[in-house]
């Protein structure tokens, strides 16, 4: 299994934690060593791979765009997020009836 996480860097709204990891399974008693990297401060010095690379290309872009005045807001994806945007309506309905 493959997953990425980005999470909020302290107060900075313009940088976050970004981490990668993986779970694979193997036989037993043939378990390699745990492999554990840290890309460091300057996420530009890792080799990431063709696709986050493109990805990582992108973002400085997608920052500006999201502080412009037409940018309206992130809107999750109606099939795949599905479950986020319940998640959410149902926060938010949850919040307004505890005020």
């Amino acid at each position: 299994m493959l997953w990425y996480r980005a999470r909020p860097n302290g107060d900075d709204p313009d940088s976050c934690i970004f981490e990668i990891n993986v779970i694979e399974r193997f036989a037993e008693g043939a378990e390699p060593p745990a492999d554990v990297e840290h890309g460091g401060n300057d996420w530009s010095k890792v080799d990431w791979g063709l696709i986050l690379s493109q990805d990582f290309q992108n973002m400085g872009e997608v920052q500006k765009g999201m502080k412009s005045r037409g940018f309206k807001g992130a809107r999750t994806n109606p099939v795949q997020e599905r479950a986020i945007s319940n998640f959410h309506q149902v926060y938010h309905h949850y919040l307004a009836d505890k005020n």
